[in-house]
């Protein structure tokens, strides 16, 4: 960073126009400010040097970029050197001097992609693993269309599969059955039968809507409005990205809040390890108390799931009343009307309902 020149410049003397006495007054004052304008510029020439050089650098390897040629596979690359994937199409650059006959897109060891231009490219939701509202535990075995973590469910034949993180990365390993995601058609491009890529790092196979399972890097056809089912067998399974084209570029990773938004369109759970107040209300009579719930956008009015109606309770005036039955009343994409069963509660009276610790209510609207 250069520092700011701060000296105020005076107008400098005149001696065709200036009288004596003010000619020297203007001369006193500009050699001042000379003086502290040497002053200031003094350390900030190298400054403007080093930017300088860090300019000319950058413009060197810009050019690099712009005349770099495809990956070979025989070519001792220098640090830095740009290279282009005969996979993706996307500029590498060499991360440490060397040869090495792996594509570039498939050897992040020793290359490293330059830039992102191609983000929300990836049509899967929680491809990190990462949202799991359900709070299943390691291993899980989920019936025929259960779910376990956000937006992944068990295929026909059900599913069980364990998973590890280490350094930020997620890797499930499916022992039995398959595990789907059914991606909703508005999030697939306009048109028919266009071309969808999916990769992933891992043993499982894996395809693509009604297509035959096969390893890494398969190709299918995806109309745009129908909803398209991902599907992965035995194996392990690891950043799997669907996405638009024919070729595989690197792993879309979306922040964390992102992706959580982007599952509550399907599912909202509300819980937590202490009691947990869900909204407040009031007895419409003495055994019926009444509330009103809103939450973020879903695909559709959900459905009600809970943990048990004997996990709820409605407190008033510091009483406890508990809770016999509980059930959403005309529900909508962004809130919905809460009615609970109790006994000996006061008409009129106001109150708010609680979630005991570590039991839940969630709200499903997955496909």
């Amino acid at each position: 960073m250069i520092n700011l020149l701060t000296v105020v410049m005076s107008d400098p003397p005149d001696p065709a126009l200036d009288r004596r006495e003010i000619y020297c007054g203007k001369a006193s004052t500009f050699t001042k400010a000379m003086k502290q304008l040497g002053d200031q510029l003094t350390p900030i020439i190298p400054q403007i040097n080093a930017a300088t050089a860090t300019a000319d650098a950058s413009a060197v390897a810009a050019q690099a970029v712009v005349n770099a040629a495809m990956f070979n596979g025989a070519t001792a690359y220098a640090l830095g050197q740009a290279a282009i994937s005969g996979v993706n199409f996307l500029t590498y650059r060499r991360k440490a001097a060397g040869t090495s006959a792996t594509d570039p897109s498939a050897d992040p060891a020793n290359w490293a992609p330059l830039g992102n231009p191609l983000g929300l490219r990836n049509r899967l939701m929680n491809a990190t693993f990462e949202v799991n509202q359900r709070a299943v535990a390691s291993p899980v075995t989920l019936a025929a269309g259960a779910y376990g973590h956000d937006r992944w469910k068990a295929g026909a034949a059900g599913c069980t599969y364990s998973w590890a993180s280490a350094n930020g990365l997620t890797t499930i390993t499916i022992t039995a059955g398959s595990l789907v995601q059914v991606i909703e058609g508005n999030n697939l491009d306009d048109g028919l039968a266009n071309t969808y890529v999916l990769g992933w790092n891992g043993t499982a196979t894996g395809k693509i809507g009604g297509g035959a399972f096969s390893g890494s890097g398969i190709t299918g056809a995806a109309n745009g409005g129908a909803n398209l089912s991902i599907e992965f067998g035995v194996g392990t399974l690891a950043k799997p990205q669907l996405e638009p084209g024919a070729f595989r570029t690197t792993f879309d990773r979306r922040p964390y809040g992102m992706e959580l938004d982007l599952c509550q369109r399907y599912y909202q759970r509300f819980g937590d390890s202490q009691i947990n107040t869900l909204t407040s209300g009031s007895f419409y009579s003495a055994t019926s108390w009444l509330g009103a719930l809103q939450y973020s956008p879903m695909r559709a009015a959900p459905t009600l799931i809970v943990s048990a109606a004997a996990d709820f309770s409605i407190e008033a005036n510091s009483a406890g009343y508990g809770v016999t039955s509980i059930l959403l009343m005309r529900p909508s994409k962004t809130s919905t009307r809460i009615d609970a069963v109790t006994t000996g509660a006061t008409q009129g009276q106001g109150g708010h309902i609680n979630i005991a610790a570590n039991k839940f209510f969630a709200l499903d609207a997955e496909l």
